[in-house]
Formats: structure tokens, C-alpha cells, sequence
């Protein structure tokens, strides 16, 4: 797990592992969002690909591409690559 502000990195070691508690999450902050008067937005990324580990930090282009996939969901959504 790499922690990026707001954001976090998290590393599975098979993609189709990943999609299941993103989608979990996904799940449970819509609905504490709806029981809320402040809404949770969260968005999530996925990539499969190569990484470089360094020291205690991830790094490489599919990290990277990652992130930007990550950018391009909308509030609560789970885009994949």
C-alpha cells in the first residue's frame, strides 16, 4: 500500500483478486453516503502490468497508468484497464 494525499496505491497479486473490495467499498461507501448528509466520493482504478518495488514504494509506468486511470473514473465508479 502506497498512501498519495488523499489517495491510496494497493497492489493484489492477481487483478481478478482486486475487483471484488473495490467493488465492496464501492458498495459500502454509497450506502453510508445515502445515510449521510455528507457524501462520500470515492473513484478507483484498476491496471494489471509490471511494478517496480523500492524500498517500501511502488514505481513504474503501470503505476503510473494506474493513477491515471484512476483519474478518469467519475464518483463512484471502478474503471479497469
Amino acid at each position: 500500500m502506497k498512501e498519495l494525499g488523499d489517495g491510496l496505491i494497493l497492489w493484489f497479486p492477481d487483478p481478478c483478486v482486486a475487483i471484488e473490495p473495490c467493488l465492496v467499498l464501492l458498495d459500502e461507501y454509497e450506502e453510508v453516503s445515502d445515510e449521510s448528509l455528507i457524501p462520500l466520493w470515492v473513484r478507483m482504478g484498476e491496471h494489471w502490468g509490471a511494478q517496480t518495488v523500492r524500498r517500501d514504494d511502488l514505481i513504474g509506468h503501470d503505476v503510473n497508468l494506474a493513477s491515471r486511470i484512476s483519474d478518469l473514473a467519475d464518483a463512484g465508479e471502478l474503471m479497469v484497464s
